[in-house]
């Protein structure tokens, strides 16, 4: 009794440990959450709000305790009351510029509707949680981000795309994998890929997302209703409107500069009209439980639904790949072979008309060699069709434009076998290949042995529109 009369005594006190008890309420519902014990979760998120409602402290734990007890009650499938709670929380993301959950409390809603059979109502919280996503780059390219990226992230694209397809809208569902893919390659790359060789262009680029970060932080980190609220707020929409007017001038200036800095996918129609008449493209998309083929060509479109579970198709991929080298393990090969080929490449048949194939993978396809994918009568697929990938078909506007330059007075650089100072690493023929090459294009530098150096390689490569190694360079140091 004498401590609470201490403590009513003085506010500030009893502020502070309202507000550590708060603290403590939110670690123990993730714990209990994180345990398997959602109902004593539920009751100790419920208990947090409630002593904030009427101590009437101001803490930003509020808006974390709405977001845990909103995800239980999703994963319960209590909708109505999740979509109460997840609402009030998305608000107070949006009131207090918490952009770290803006894009998961979207996420959320797009995840509830679509649960709840309303994919239309979906679409938009799953495009709010992108927009979210893509409007703070600088905030992915820490360690935590990157990591968890395709966990994630990765999955809200998916979302995106089951509820388009749920709407019957095929055409956006292909521009939201498409996004998924330039996103995730743009990820792979660091984000730091200069194709203008400018690197005034990264510092700028750099130094503005450094300020929009400072400045999510600083709003993250503030107490609720603080002063300086207002100024902070003012300075993060200018920083923010400051990054957008770069990157439009560097759209204007440098189209495949800007689509590394900013993720500009190419639309269906766009990707039809880049592709040749004799060529049909497979674009795959994985989901959890199916995986999503568009049979894109010229002048027409299909689509097809392909009902497979990610962790069968996982095994699948990881069982061919294991017996692949293995010549003991021919039969086995073939096996998996012929299965991949009637999942993957069968539902497409019917559809294509092109004599190449241009196949852009997703997930765990990129480890499939589509090529040696057998069909039942016994031939592979790369027998029937040239085959070429590509990690999205909106790279087809910058594969196309350098293919057509270079047409024009074709200039490759061939390094072949370099003296790694060990026989037992030459490359039987490689030089005499590496000749070869030079008569099939008249203005071609030749390298060999000791003249095939790593430092010769990266110096020249700028100035040859086709590069050809006729072995591994990397363990060359010079």
């Amino acid at each position: 009794m004498a401590t609470l009369r201490r403590l009513k005594a003085n506010p500030n006190r009893l502020a502070d440990a309202q507000n550590a008890v708060v603290i403590s309420l939110r670690g123990l519902a993730t714990a209990y959450q994180r345990a398997g014990k959602i109902s004593e979760a539920a009751k100790t998120y419920e208990k947090g709000i409630e002593l904030i409602k009427e101590s009437g402290i101001k803490t930003q734990i509020e808006i974390e305790l709405h977001h845990g007890l909103g995800q239980i009650y999703l994963r319960n499938k209590d909708f109505d009351r999740a979509l109460e709670v997840l609402q009030k929380t998305l608000q107070m993301a949006q009131e207090g510029h918490y952009n770290n959950l803006l894009y998961q409390v979207s996420a959320n809603l797009g995840d509830l509707h679509l649960q709840a059979k309303r994919p239309g109502e979906a679409i938009p919280y799953y495009k709010k949680a992108i927009e979210s996503i893509e409007s703070t780059r600088s905030l992915l390219e820490s360690e935590e981000f990157r990591s968890s990226f395709f966990e994630d992230k990765g999955q809200i694209y998916g979302g995106t795309v089951l509820a388009y397809l749920a709407t019957g809208n095929v055409m956006e569902a292909f521009s939201y994998s498409e996004r998924a893919r330039s996103r995730a390659f743009l990820d792979i790359l660091g984000s730091k890929v200069q194709l203008a060789r400018s690197s005034t262009l990264m510092e700028h680029e750099r130094a503005l997302q450094a300020r929009i970060s400072v400045l999510q932080a600083m709003m993250v980190g503030r107490e609720e209703g603080a002063s300086e609220g207002p100024q902070l707020r003012k300075e993060l929409a200018e920083a923010q409107q400051a990054y957008n007017e770069f990157l439009t001038k560097v759209k204007q200036e440098n189209k495949e500069q800007a689509s590394l800095m900013n993720v500009e996918p190419l639309t269906l129609k766009q990707v039809q009209e880049l592709l040749d008449s004799g060529v049909t493209m497979l674009e795959y998309f994985v989901g959890r439980s199916a995986v999503w083929l568009w049979v894109v060509e010229h002048d027409r479109l299909r689509f097809v639904s392909i009902p497979i579970n990610r962790s069968d198709l996982v095994t699948k991929v990881t069982w061919l790949r294991e017996t692949i080298y293995q010549v003991a393990e021919k039969d086995k090969f073939n096996g998996y072979s012929q299965e991949l080929y009637k999942l993957l490449i069968e539902p497409a048949l019917p559809h294509i008309r092109g004599k190449e194939l241009s196949i852009i993978p997703n997930d765990v396809l990129h480890y499939l060699p589509y090529q040696a994918l057998l069909s039942p009568q016994g031939k592979y697929l790369i027998q029937d069709f040239p085959i070429y990938y590509l990690s999205s078909a909106s790279l087809m506007q910058f594969t196309k434009e350098k293919k057509r330059a270079s047409r024009v007075g074709e200039k490759a650089l061939v390094m072949g076998n370099p003296d790694l100072g060990d026989q037992a690493y030459d490359l039987r023929f490689a030089e005499r290949e590496a000749k070869e090459i030079s008569r099939v294009y008249a203005e071609s530098a030749v390298f060999v042995k000791e003249q095939a150096t790593k430092s010769k390689a990266l110096s020249l490569s700028p100035n040859h529109g086709i590069l050809r190694p006729m072995r591994n360079l990397t363990k060359r140091t010079r």
